[in-house]
């Protein structure tokens, strides 16, 4: 019940009460003393005088304008796959059934009959499979040495694609009829390299992948601009942005300025230099030397 109706019933009810209590009290006062006109406490009153209640009356209302063969047919067009909203179905009922109905009504009467205008959902990237093989790689790899974790800084990129089927078409369907969609394999994206430690985090640096952004390094063996990121391009991400940002939390912070470690991909920092992956500053060094060669 709406609050304007029920704040209506109340008033009704304090006009009744007060007359009985106060037979002597003039449909004016009574006005005064609620907040209401005279003619309403007069009506009310003499209503409750007469026994009649107080409260409205239900009513019948308009009739509906569809009737049970036109809501059905309503229905059975809203699963037409060309009919994605409520304009959709009503012209497609204008065009074959000749029936005229406004996109009121139609919405009025799926949402009778337990529709939704939903979208599809979106299949999850990562499956259960997924997520139990990443939960126990984490295990494998951690690390339970004593190494203060506030001399490290860990770092990772992330691909953030920005593809235009975020928001899959709508249509009339019950919860339970949603569908799924697949995610879009290729799209607009921002390929990111950040760190972070106890002490703060370091700025962004977009790399190649991100949309409009190719490698300036060559592939020695296609003769092609690299794809993504090569060890080349990461040594620069090392030397221009980790290893100075690095540099500048310890020393803000005033400790491990000459001791921190560079952490990568949850990788072992003194298993780094077996990967390949150095800065060309200082070849065949693991990433946990590296702060001490830049600072």
């Amino acid at each position: 019940m709406a609050k304007g109706i029920v704040a209506l019933q109340k008033l009704r009810e304090q006009a009744a009460t007060l007359k009985k209590y106060h037979p002597d009290w003039s449909f004016n006062k009574i006005g005064k003393k609620i907040g209401c006109r005279h003619s309403f406490v007069s009506r009310w009153v003499r209503r409750d005088q007469a026994c009649e209640p107080l409260h409205d009356q239900s009513r019948s209302g308009r009739p509906p304008k569809a009737d049970a063969a036109a809501q059905e047919h309503i229905v059975m067009a809203a699963q037409l796959p060309e009919c994605r909203t409520a304009a959709d179905v009503a012209a497609k009922l204008q065009q074959d059934q000749h029936l005229s109905f406004s996109v009121t009504t139609v919405k009025r009467v799926l949402r009778q009959h337990g529709l939704q205008h939903l979208s599809p959902v979106a299949r999850p990237m990562l499956t259960d499979s997924h997520k139990l093989a990443r939960v126990k790689f984490a295990k494998a790899v951690l690390r339970r040495d004593k190494t203060s974790k506030r001399r490290w800084l860990n770092t990772d990129s992330k691909i953030f694609h920005l593809h235009k089927m975020g928001r899959p078409l709508l249509r009339w369907c019950s919860p339970g009829a949603r569908g799924t969609v697949p995610r879009p394999k290729h799209s607009i994206a921002a390929h990111v390299y950040m760190g972070i430690c106890y002490w703060g985090v370091t700025k962004l640096m977009f790399v190649t992948g991100t949309h409009k952004q190719v490698s300036k390094f060559v592939n020695p063996k296609s003769k092609r601009l690299y794809a993504g990121v090569g060890s080349s391009e990461y040594s620069e991400v090392l030397s221009q942005m980790f290893v100075p940002e690095g540099n500048r939390l310890f020393q803000q912070a005033g400790q491990w300025a000459d001791k921190w470690q560079l952490q990568q991909d949850n990788a072992k920092p003194q298993d780094c230099h077996q990967h390949g992956l150095h800065c060309r500053k200082c070849p065949g060094r693991a990433f946990s030397d590296l702060a001490s060669l830049f600072s």
